[in-house]
């Protein structure tokens, strides 16, 4: 048997004649369609808490996880009853936003739906039973017995809005797809092979279920609500809206570790909220368990299960851009699935269609050692180019070197030529001089004759 993920490890939700199943990195939808085909879609994601680690701190974490698993659940929900909106006609209000908003216009409806069912929520567990106690303030003078009389009656007024709506047939389909939900992950986590024998064997009831949330909710909201006690009905209604998130958190924390633990103070603490769980779940038809079955297992074993689980179908393969890079992972690493797998491989799968699904995982172990050649031949390369740069780079040095010195001896050569001209100049001026000189002695010595024949002529 493979190894168990730890208790706590995978969640889920019943939507619209399915199931979503939620891991630490990967949620799961399996819809049984009104084909009667089952199927799968598988979201890879990155929660909150991943990317910041102050959203993982106790108590805040708890509000975190609540707001996530809102929007998860939106989503989740709005896919499973797309495939049954052909039953429904669409309204004014519908086409409006689609005109407006285009492409954006699902995420808008979305949106607004949120919006308005906390809206709703508030009124009606909040404001209703604050109205309520207003009321009965009149006869009661005790601030804090008044509020443990609202939170018991927004507690009523909750188990009867519960009951009420699991009268409907829609809501008790989405109640028996709550059971099998509940089922499935109570036999995961007790160590059994999953199959529709052994899930219809346990409980429907969950520790960790949403209904005991909001019964956990409920009762920290009472604890917390009596004390405030401010005067005015405007005031105390605004603390409590402000302390929603802090009672979120501890009703999270709460459930947490009732759902971790099987000690017998936790679990007679949990015991309510399973009772609650009475209205929101029922026992499911086994084509409601082997849906909860294959979303379970969606998780776990992730693309190469949800493709196979589809294109048996001839539903076709679930080929979405964000999640190429993990589905080529999981394939690659589908020889390592365990025993379970492989039985539900086998079952949904025609041997004609497990070769293709062997031939392609055998193209990419091919493609993965042509990688690794070609990342080998990369390295060489690279390394050349390294070798090559260095040669270059000493041939730069060398050249450097080889220019200083040339021109080194050619300003040694111009300083010498300088010198020698500067010698030449000087030797000619020198002669220059004394051929003035002599000249100049040779034209002294003619004058003395002149003079001394004309200052004595008798002795010539």
């Amino acid at each position: 048997m493979e190894e168990r993920l730890p208790k706590g490890s995978i969640g889920g939700q019943a939507v619209i004649e399915g199931v979503m199943m939620k891991g630490k990195e990967s949620y799961s939808v399996a819809v049984r369609k009104p084909d009667k085909k089952i199927e799968v879609k598988l979201q890879q994601y990155q929660s909150f808490g991943d990317k910041h680690a102050w959203a993982r701190v106790p108590f805040i974490r708890g509000v975190v996880n609540f707001a996530e698993s809102m929007v998860i659940g939106m989503k989740t929900l709005s896919y499973s009853s797309s495939f049954y909106e052909e039953e429904e006609q669409e309204t004014k209000a519908d086409r409006l936003i689609k005109d407006v908003f285009k492409e954006k216009a699902e995420s808008v409806i979305m949106g607004i739906t949120l919006f308005l069912s906390v809206i709703i929520a508030i009124a009606l567990f909040m404001m209703l039973p604050a109205a309520l106690g207003e009321f009965i303030g009149k006869w009661v003078d005790n601030r804090l017995l008044l509020s443990l009389i609202e939170g018991i009656i927004r507690l009523i007024i909750f188990i009867i809005y519960v009951a009420l709506i699991s009268q409907m047939e829609d809501i008790k389909r989405v109640f028996m797809y709550h059971g099998a939900e509940h089922k499935t992950i109570n036999c995961y986590e007790s160590g059994e092979e999953l199959t529709p024998e052994n899930v219809a064997k346990h409980s429907r009831y969950h520790k960790r279920c949403g209904t005991s949330f909001l019964f956990i909710v409920m009762v920290v909201s009472i604890i917390i609500f009596m004390f405030i006690t401010a005067d005015q009905m405007w005031l105390r209604f605004l603390l409590r809206l402000l302390l929603i998130p802090a009672v979120a958190g501890i009703s999270y924390e709460f459930i947490r570790l009732a759902g971790r633990t099987d000690n017998v103070v936790m679990n007679v603490l949990s015991k309510p909220g399973m009772w609650i769980q009475r209205l929101t779940t029922k026992e499911p038809q086994e084509e409601m368990i082997q849906v909860a079955i294959i979303s379970v297992e969606s998780v776990l074993y992730g693309m190469p299960y949800v493709n196979a689980v589809n294109e048996a179908q001839g539903i076709g393969i679930n080929d979405d851009e964000a999640d190429e890079e993990q589905n080529i992972d999981d394939v690659a690493q589908a020889d390592g699935l365990n025993e379970s797998y492989e039985e539900a491989y086998d079952e949904f799968i025609s041997e004609e269609v497990q070769e293709e699904i062997e031939e392609a995982i055998e193209m990419l172990e091919e493609s993965s050692a042509v990688n690794e050649v070609v990342e080998e031949a990369v390295i060489d390369v690279t390394e050349q180019v390294e070798d090559t740069t260095e040669i270059v780079t000493e041939k730069e040095e060398e050249n450097e070197a080889v220019e200083e010195a040339t021109a080194e001896k050619e300003l040694a050569k111009v300083n010498a030529t300088k010198e020698e001209e500067v010698a030449k100049e000087t030797k000619d001026a020198k002669d220059d001089i004394a051929d003035e000189v002599a000249d100049a002695k040779d034209a002294t010595s003619i004058d003395d004759v002149e003079d001394v024949i004309e200052i004595n002529p008798d002795e010539v």
